[in-house]
C-alpha cells in the first residue's frame, strides 16, 4: 500500500485531467513562510524540467464514496483512472499532512513538486530514493542512508555536506545525542560530531565536522551511538566501544574514558546485535542471551543491585532474544517470534505493559503483537508489527507517537496515523522517523531544530513526508 502526496501552495491547483504534460496553474506561487533556520542539511532530490517527462494519461476517474472531494480540493485523475487529491487554498498548511480516506495532502515547498509515488512524474524527481536505506533519529538531528549508498543529515549537529563523494558507499547509520556514526559496505567505520570524550575516535579533533576514519585495522557488521559513547560489532562477533566511562559503558572493567576502541571484559566473544543508550551497554549473544553494562539507577542494565555495572552481565530473560536496542535509559528487545520485553525507567509507560512503574526485570510488551523491528528512544518506544503496521507507546509530548490524541502518554502500544508498510524505525530524544517500503521516509514529534524536515524549524504530531520535499 502505498499514498500519495500532493503538493500546491495558496491559489494553486493541479489541473482536473493530466494531458501533454502536468503543471500548476499559478507558475511562480510564493514559498510557504519559513523560520531562521539552525540548520540547514542538505538536499535530498534534483529537479528536472517537466517538459522532459513523459506524457500522462487521460483516463477518466470514478469519484466512490472514499474518495470524495474533501474541503477546499478537487479531484484528478492518475494514470491508473486512481482517484487523487490536490492541495488548494489554506488547506494542510498549519499542521503538516492531512490524512483523510488515505490521501495525504501538504503545504512545504511552494506547490513546486507533485509527490504520487512514481518517478517520471511532472518534476522528474525519483519519489523514493530511499528504498531499502536505512534512517536514524539522533538528539536532535537525523540522518538516513539512501538506495546510492550515501549518508544525509539533518537537524542539530550534522555533516555540512552529503557523506558519499570520495567514500565508500554506506549502508548502515547510527544517530546518538550529539554524534553520529556510519558503515561503508566494506565494514569501515566513520564517526562525527561531538569528541569531548573520543567518542568519535582517536584521530578526530575536539568537535569533527567531516567524517573521521576510526580504525584501519577493525570491519564492523554493526554500530550503536549513545549519549557520549560508541560500540561497534566486528565480523569476528567482537564487541568494541570507546568514547565516555563515567558508568562503566565501555564494558571493559574500567571507569577510563577511551578514544580508541577497546574490546569488552568478556572471554566469550559470540554477538549478533549491539546497542548504546545513553550510559548504558547491551548486546545479543547467537544463543539468545542479552549482556548489558553500564548505568543502572533505573534497572536500564536489567540487574537488581541498580549499581553501575563495568563489565557485560547477563540479564535475566524469560526468553532467548536476537536483537536488543537502548533507549536512553530503558531497553528494549525481540524475540525470533516476534514477542518484544522491555526493561528500566518507564515513567511514561516506554515499557508497554500497562503501568509507569520501571524495573530491572524484562516486562512483556502489551497487545499480544508480533513485531519485525523496534527501535527504544529517550522516553518513548516504536515498533513495526509483522504486516507493516507502526506502533509506538511512551511519552507524546510533540507528537513524537504519531497516534490519535497527541500530548497523551501511553503505557501500551497506539497505532501511528498512517497507513503504509514499513521496513525501518527509529525513535530519537523526541521525534520519531520511519522507512515505508516503497521508499518513502516519514518524520514527526519535534522538529524545533530542523530534526524532521531539512531547511524547516517546525513540530508535527502527524507524519510528515521528507524525502520529496
Amino acid at each position: 500500500m502505498q499514498f500519495q502526496i500532493l503538493m500546491a501552495t495558496m491559489g494553486c491547483v493541479v489541473s482536473l485531467l493530466m494531458a501533454s504534460s502536468c503543471s500548476l496553474v499559478d507558475e511562480d506561487p510564493a514559498p510557504p513562510p519559513s523560520q531562521e533556520q539552525t540548520s540547514t542539511g542538505t538536499s535530498l532530490s534534483g529537479k528536472a524540467d517537466a517538459a522532459d517527462t513523459p506524457a500522462a494519461s487521460t483516463s477518466t476517474c470514478t469519484v466512490h464514496d472514499d474518495c470524495a472531494p474533501l474541503p477546499n480540493t478537487e479531484h484528478w485523475c492518475s494514470p491508473e483512472g486512481q482517484c487523487r487529491y490536490a492541495c488548494v487554498s489554506g488547506y494542510g498548511d498549519a499542521n503538516g499532512p492531512q490524512e483523510v480516506d488515505g490521501c495525504e495532502c501538504a503545504l512545504s515547498n511552494g506547490g513546486r513538486e507533485v509527490c504520487d509515488g512514481v518517478d517520471n512524474d511532472c518534476d522528474g524527481v525519483v519519489d523514493n530514493p530511499f528504498e531499502g536505506g536505512r534512517v536514524a533519529a539522533g538528539g536532535r538531528h537525523t540522518c538516513a542512508v539512501d538506495t546510492e549508498g550515501t549518508v544525509h543529515c539533518w537537524g542539530k549537529q550534522t555533516l555540512e555536506t552529503d557523506l558519499r563523494e570520495g567514500f565508500d558507499r554506506f549502508w548502515e547509520v547510527s544517530a546518538g545525542a550529539w554524534h553520529s556514526c556510519a558503515l561503508t559496505r566494506q565494514g569501515t567505520a566513520y564517526c562525527w560530531g561531538d569528541n569531548r570524550y573520543g567518542q568519535v575516535g582517536p584521530d578526530a579533533p575536539r568537535q569533527a565536522d567531516e567524517p573521521v576514519r576510526l580504525s584501519e585495522d577493525l570491519q564492523f557488521i554493526d554500530i550503536a551511538t549513545g549519549n557520549a559513547h560508541s560500540c561497534g560489532l566486528t565480523q569476528h562477533a567482537e564487541v568494541y566501544c570507546w568514547g565516555r566511562n563515567d558508568y562503566g559503558q565501555l564494558g571493559d572493567g574500567t571507569f577510563d574514558d577511551r578514544a580508541q576502541p577497546v574490546r569488552i571484559d568478556d572471554t566469550v566473544q559470540d554477538f549478533v546485535d549491539v546497542t548504546a543508550g545513553d550510559f548504558h551497554t547491551c548486546a545479543a549473544r547467537t544463543n539468545g542471551d542479552v549482556l548489558c553494562w553500564g548505568a543502572n539507577i533505573l534497572g536500564q542494565a536489567g540487574h537488581d543491585s541498580l549499581d553501575m555495572v563495568p563489565r557485560p552481565t547477563r540479564v535475566d530473560a524469560p526468553e532467548a532474544l536476537i536483537f536488543v536496542d537502548a533507549g536512553a535509559n530503558h531497553t528494549c528487545g525481540l524475540t525470533g517470534a516476534g514477542r518484544a520485553y522491555c526493561w528500566g525507567n518507564n515513567s511514561y509507560g516506554q515499557l508497554g505493559n500497562d503501568t509507569r512503574t520501571p524495573t530491572h526485570e524484562m516486562q512483556k510488551v502489551s497487545r499480544d503483537l508480533e513485531f519485525l523491528a523496534l527501535s527504544a528512544g529517550t522516553t518513548h518506544t516504536c515498533a513495526i508489527a509483522h504486516n507493516g503496521r507502526l506502533f509506538c507507546w511512551g511519552s507524546d509530548v510533540d507528537g513524537r507517537l504519531g497516534a490519535d490524541a497527541p500530548g497523551d502518554a501511553s503505557s501500551r502500544p497506539r497505532p501511528v496515523r498512517i497507513r503504509h508498510e514499513f521496513t525501518d524505525v527509529t525513535a530519537g530524544e523526541a521525534h520519531t522517523c520511519a522507512l515505508s517500503r516503497s521508499g518513502h521516509l516519514y518524520c514527526w514529534g519535534d522538529g524545533s531544530h530542523g530534526q524532521l524536515v531539512p531547511n524547516r524549524q517546525s513540530s508535527s504530531t502527524l507524519p510528515w513526508r521528507v524525502d520529496c520535499r
